[in-house]
């Protein structure tokens, strides 16, 4: 294949804008479509070796392979030791046995799947996930497997025939990513069935150079230039992607490739030293940066000053020339490096990297690295969470339903799931000092209250049927569950669809709800709707780390902001609060402002005890630090009276 300079200029300016957005510089918001820039060349070159192997029939797939392990494994190697050494420094225990099977993906080239299963491209965690950038490796190399076998047994066809095949296959995958980013955004994101048009845009490419070589046209190669970098300054995280909209840096690539021939002054531009030069270590490039800023953002936070985002970026294109110079262009040479060396040593270093992953992980990522004082107890495998238990039934649910009326007045049950469960500690203690007795029921495994009403009508339910006939004039139901419940997760690529969708739930919960607690009413029985508490959204660190931060620093770790949490509830609350709004035998009440301090709140608290045991549990502690607002919110009633 003959040696195109502009090429190479073409990937400097496809790694520099992801490096830089990926770095924090804002101005480059849409740096991210570099990858995209990346899939159109890989496309074309690969498509374009293999056309003129096949035609001068000297295709062999182990020469193929072994082309490809050369210019990928030996870096990818290098790295990713250099990355799980320095990893094993800097993550906790819980964050390094997570990147151990991040790890095991990258060696076998399916870190694409794991991280659509784990983590969203634009959330926060993914600027500390060390090897987040190689999904899009695992997509090039899905690709490399599967379609020279196309190539090859659809060129029984002809060129001809096989080019159109190929451009339906790129229509049905870009109509795949429209469809797919208002339905399955991660998944749209991250897998190859959605990615697969961009590198046809380059096989496609690969067939028209084919046929009629490189053209000379200074508008339309000045066009394909400006169309990449119109994206990369003007799209955004907002921005669906992939989706038409990637058709703009896409085609801009196309058109670079047929347009830009040698004498062109874009192709002059592009094949400046400068240029040319970055990108012959574009590679190596791509590889070191997302370890090297992940791993610094873990050790002094995400937010990046703009001197230590230019000393980073700095970093990487010194290693990349180091490694370029060291690793990538020893392994290219055949003449010192033979094919059965080349894949010995593939095998070794996946045997190796796999081996090291798995050790991570059995170790519970070196957790022999650290003492911890011990972890909370999980209290929620306690079925009634220290409420009076009377009964026993037939099944587990009901052994914490009270089945004897009180002569007490003012007795309070509570009911819910386990985030009802972590308000027991206080409620118990509320109940001693008035003098009343406090009933748990759990409707954890059950599928009754509260999750029936946001499925159909309500109009017998069990467990409120059993409350009803033992609760008394003057008692107290406090009903409280998980805010996801009702919430849906804070994802901006949601669309408009599924959020109507679950407000529509919403609205059922609320219309079925004062339907059925209306008999409560007549009884006069005080119903209190209780907000949720606490959550770590899933882009915070482990509670684990948290600990380890407190005892490093010695001071509250992990704080989260009450209009972020407050922002997740929106939904329930909104219902609680229309519910308690309309009918006057409602209340709702939230506990959610008492365990923050000036807007925030730690899992962790200023004398180093945990007040959370996983990232949507209370401890108990935590618990009986709102035994105070309890016991106003009840008085309240008794004043009323």
């Amino acid at each position: 294949m003959k040696y195109r300079a502009e090429i190479d200029g073409l990937r400097a300016l496809a790694v520099v804008p992801v490096i830089l957005f990926h770095a924090g510089f804002e101005l480059f918001s849409g740096g991210f479509v570099g990858v995209d820039v990346f899939f159109v060349i890989s496309g074309y070159l690969i498509t374009t070796i293999l056309i003129e192997d096949i035609e001068n029939k000297r295709f062999s797939i182990i020469n193929f392979y072994e082309r490809r392990a050369r210019r990928i494994l030996p870096a990818l190697t290098v790295i990713l030791l250099a990355t799980t050494v320095s990893a094993y420094f800097v993550l906790f225990p819980a964050d390094f046995r997570e990147y151990s099977k991040s790890l095991l993906s990258v060696v076998f080239f399916v870190s694409n799947i794991f991280f659509w299963r784990e983590s969203d491209y634009f959330a926060t965690e993914a600027e500390l996930t060390p090897l987040l950038h190689t999904w899009s490796l695992a997509v090039e190399e899905q690709y490399y497997v599967l379609f020279p076998i196309f190539l090859v047994l659809a060129w029984r066809f002809g060129n001809v025939r096989v080019f159109w095949i190929i451009v339906v296959m790129a229509a049905i995958s870009l109509l795949l990513s429209e469809w797919g980013w208002r339905n399955q955004p991660t998944a749209n994101f991250y897998l190859a069935p959605t990615r697969a048009w961009e590198l046809f845009a380059g096989s496609i490419s690969a067939f028209v150079v084919q046929w009629r070589g490189v053209k000379k046209n200074n508008l339309l190669a000045l066009v394909g230039l400006l169309a990449i970098i119109f994206s990369i300054f003007s799209y955004d995280e907002a921005t669906p992607f992939p989706s038409v909209y990637a058709l703009v840096p896409v085609l801009g690539v196309v058109l670079l490739v047929l347009y830009a021939e040698k004498e062109t002054i874009v192709a002059k531009l592009l094949s400046s030293k400068a240029l040319v030069g970055i990108g012959l270590i574009s590679y190596s490039a791509y590889l070191w940066h997302q370890p090297l800023m992940a791993l610094y953002r873990r050790k002094v936070g995400v937010n990046l000053q703009l001197v230590e985002s230019g000393l980073l970026v700095l970093l990487v294109f010194v290693l990349s020339v180091l490694t370029w110079k060291y690793v990538e262009k020893p392994f290219r040479n055949r003449g010192r490096i033979n094919q059965r060396f080349i894949f010995s040593a593939s095998l070794v270093s996946f045997t190796l990297l796999s081996l090291i992953s798995i050790a991570i992980y059995t170790t519970n990522g070196a957790s022999f690295r650290f003492q911890l004082p011990s972890p909370p107890q999980p209290w929620a495998e306690v079925k009634c969470h220290g409420a009076v238990r009377i009964a026993k039934y037939e099944d587990a649910l009901d052994e914490c339903l009270g089945s004897s009326k009180s002569d007490a007045k003012g007795d309070i049950y509570l009911l819910g799931d386990s985030h009802a469960a972590q308000i027991t500690f206080a409620l118990k203690q509320v109940a001693q000092a008035r003098g009343v007795n406090f009933y748990f029921i759990n409707t954890e495994s059950s599928e009754d209250f509260p999750y029936s009403f946001m499925k159909r009508e309500v109009t017998d339910d069990r467990i409120l049927n059993h409350v009803l006939d033992v609760a008394t004039e003057g008692d107290f139901l406090l009903i409280a569950f998980h805010r996801g419940r009702l919430n849906p997760k804070r994802d901006s690529h949601f669309s408009t669809d599924y959020l109507q969708r679950r407000s529509q739930r919403s609205d059922l919960f609320t219309n079925n709800i004062v339907n059925y607690l209306s008999r409560f009413n007549e009884k006069d029985i005080n119903i209190i709707l209780v907000k949720d508490g606490p959550l770590l959204n899933e882009s915070d660190t482990t509670l684990e780390a948290c600990m380890y931060m407190y005892l490093e620093n010695n001071q509250k770790s992990c704080e989260i902001s009450f209009q972020k949490d407050d922002a997740t509830r929106i939904l329930q609350s909104q219902s609680f609060d229309y519910v308690a709004e309309k009918f006057k035998f409602v209340t709702s009440i939230d506990y959610l402002p008492v365990l923050y301090d000036d807007d925030y709140f730690s899992p962790i608290s200023e004398d180093g005890e945990y007040l959370m045991f996983d990232r949507h549990h209370l401890t108990q502690l935590a618990s009986l630090q709102l035994v105070n607002f309890f016991k106003q919110k009840l008085n309240n009633f008794s004043v009323n009276e």
